[in-house]
């Protein structure tokens, strides 16, 4: 067995992880934590996404912006894909990205390897939803898939698709 709630000093979360999703080789794992000792900077009472590298035996805070600013809302529902290079997961925070002010969950990809971060559920035009965006990861291709388009996008079909790199 294998703790996988802990920072990359090894000491245990102070709280629960949740939603929890592997890479192909299970190197990585990503989950939701309401955790304030599981990285730097020290969690700021939301829920948070983390991704822990088993064979580095780090942790680190992902739903942040592109510089490392900690998300002022809450986070969940992560999804790797399958190479680790991606983490997708929804937050109602409004400084991950510039430009959020709708107000609701919206959908989140972040490259693990550079840092940089989009919003995905925005419309063609980059016309940001006026309504929470749900998800899913599609288990054939690792896509993260839109399942729902809030009532102000201009595009049909009502799903999309963001490649997963």
């Amino acid at each position: 067995m294998l703790l996988l709630s802990v920072n990359t000093a090894g000491i245990l979360a102070n709280q629960n992880i949740f939603d929890c999703a592997t890479s192909a080789d299970a190197n990585l794992v990503g989950y939701q934590s309401l955790s304030i000792n599981l990285s730097t900077p020290v969690g700021n009472g939301q829920a948070h996404i983390y991704v822990r590298n088993i064979s580095a035996g780090t942790t680190r805070l992902v739903s942040t912006d592109v510089a490392g600013a900690q998300g002022n809302g809450q986070s969940g529902g992560c999804w790797l894909s399958g190479d680790g290079a991606f983490i997708a997961f929804y937050s109602d925070a409004t400084n991950l990205v510039a430009g959020d002010t709708n107000g609701v969950a919206d959908v989140f990809l972040k490259n693990l390897n550079t840092g940089s971060i989009q919003r995905v559920s925005v419309d063609s035009s980059g016309v940001q939803g006026n309504g929470q965006s749900p998800h899913f990861a599609d288990p054939e291709t690792g896509d993260v898939i839109l399942s729902r388009k809030p009532a102000n996008w201009d595009r049909e079909p009502l799903d999309e698709t963001v490649p997963s790199g």
